[in-house]
């Protein structure tokens, strides 16, 4: 994993990096079970920053341990940011639906539960991926 010996920038980093890690744990009961959208958007964030972290010191670590990290975290983020932006786009489309008079109201309702459909597909696809093998593998190597 480390190209050199323990240090105590090394051993920041990773302190970091296990601080993430918990953040993505105690964020996934709550974005299996969708009834808290902050939820989701703490666990996107953690796998984000870890990214980040990773991609910022990969000179400090073997860069193919690196490399493959970054990836799954990539795979990771893209599986949580769909569902998020949704809740994201929903939440503000339903503020702007509810002023318009009764037809574009209509108009805009039936727009929201296509949003809606697409955010099922959405959160199927990412508890899918949360349920796979290589989710548990991820969460085996950080």
């Amino acid at each position: 994993m480390t190209r050199e010996r323990p240090s105590p920038t090394r051993d920041q980093v990773l302190g970091l990096l296990r601080e993430q890690l918990a953040a993505l744990h105690a964020a996934e009961p709550g974005t299996r079970s969708g009834r808290d959208p902050e939820e989701l958007h703490r666990m996107r964030t953690a796998a984000r920053r870890m990214r980040a972290i990773l991609g910022a010191v990969r000179d400090m670590f073997d860069p193919r341990w690196v490399a493959h990290l970054r990836k799954e975290l990539d795979w990771l983020t893209a599986l949580l940011a769909a569902p998020r932006d949704l809740d994201v786009l929903q939440q503000y489309l339903s503020t702007e639906v509810r002023p318009l008079r009764a037809g574009r109201r209509a108009a805009g309702r039936r727009l929201l539960e296509r949003l809606d459909a697409q955010r099922g597909r959405a959160r199927a696809r990412l508890l899918a991926g949360l349920d796979s093998p290589r989710y548990r593998r991820l969460q085996s190597r950080l």
